[in-house]
């Protein structure tokens, strides 16, 4: 079952009186003299779902990482995070990932969800082995395209991510966007291409 909601983003010249300005759909544009950062309000369905499974997988990662073969196996972050008790701050964490084809698109998942798309491709292996200087040519162009491709933002107290403005560029995003449940993914997309893809799927 897919849920769809669509929020107006409006664009404003640059603020100069105010840091900031909220749009009547809840997206927020902050002005600068080199770029608009736009952030957009996630929909309650959607992060209610997000904290629930977040807070269910760190728990089990926290558990994970009291064995000390798993906390070798840790990521670096991971490691500095816990020894600090800052390991939370991953809860609010998503991920970001520009899919691309006929009709781009922006997926986010939390980033327990998406630890678990780096182990399941291998790509923890590949970055020890190039940390390690051990990994090939080909090993390294598969982590450099997978990276450059992704990034991650935080969910803020009043449930809003920030849209990079090179993400909303390739995915076509312009006045509005349209929230897509997908599994344990979220699919972020321009109402036109959506509606197109669905259109050349029933064809």
């Amino acid at each position: 079952m897919k849920f769809i909601f669509a929020f107006f983003m409006e664009q404003k010249p640059e603020v100069k009186d105010l840091p900031f300005y909220c749009g009547r759909s809840g997206l927020v544009v902050v002005g600068n003299p080199h770029k608009d950062v736009y952030r957009v309000r996630v929909p309650s369905k959607f992060e209610e779902v997000f904290r629930d499974r977040n807070e269910t997988l760190h728990a089990q990662l926290v558990e994970r990482l009291k064995d000390p073969d798993e906390l070798a196996r840790a990521t670096a972050e991971e490691q500095g995070l816990l020894k600090e008790g800052r390991l939370q701050q991953l809860k609010s964490r998503l991920y970001l990932s520009l899919l691309f084809g006929d009709f781009p698109y922006i997926e986010a998942m939390g980033y327990y969800d998406f630890r678990k798309v780096l182990e399941a491709r291998g790509i923890f292996g590949i970055v020890r082995r190039s940390n390690e200087r051990d990994a090939s040519e080909k090993e390294i162009r598969v982590t450099r395209i997978f990276f450059a491709n992704s990034t991650y933002v935080n969910l803020d107290d009043v449930n809003r991510i920030v849209l990079p403005s090179q993400y909303k560029r390739k995915a076509g995003i312009e006045d509005r966007v349209v929230f897509v449940a997908n599994n344990d993914r979220m699919e972020i997309w321009n109402p036109k291409k959506l509606e197109q893809a669905l259109l050349e799927a029933q064809s």
